[in-house]
């Protein structure tokens, strides 16, 4: 962890190790979560069936938990988890908008 103050500003650059790795893996995540909602019907997909996909083994492991997933997923706008019946679902919020964000 890293901090330096510039002088000529009041501004702070912060350098936090494995932070692009970070990005880089939530980035993918994202982009999976998106195609996986736009290739259904109505742009929803049942809880249970888009958690199994974040927890399938992969050629490259996946370091993040499907929980950090989803919070990131609802909290930035770009999927809504609704009550559907017996269980719930997973739908596109807005699916221009989920393309630009990720």
């Amino acid at each position: 962890f890293l901090a330096c103050h510039s002088s000529a500003s009041e501004h702070f650059m912060w350098s936090v190790p494995r932070m692009g790795t970070l990005a880089k893996e939530l980035g993918a995540a994202r982009r999976l979560a998106v195609s996986s909602l736009q290739r259904h019907s109505l742009h929803e997909m049942p809880e249970r069936e888009l958690r199994e996909r974040f927890e399938r083994p992969t050629k490259d492991e996946r370091r993040l938990d499907w929980r950090f997933i989803e919070r990131d997923l609802i909290g930035s706008g770009i999927m809504r988890k609704e009550s559907r019946g017996l269980g719930y679902a997973y739908v596109l919020a807005d699916a221009e908008a989920a393309v630009r964000k990720v």
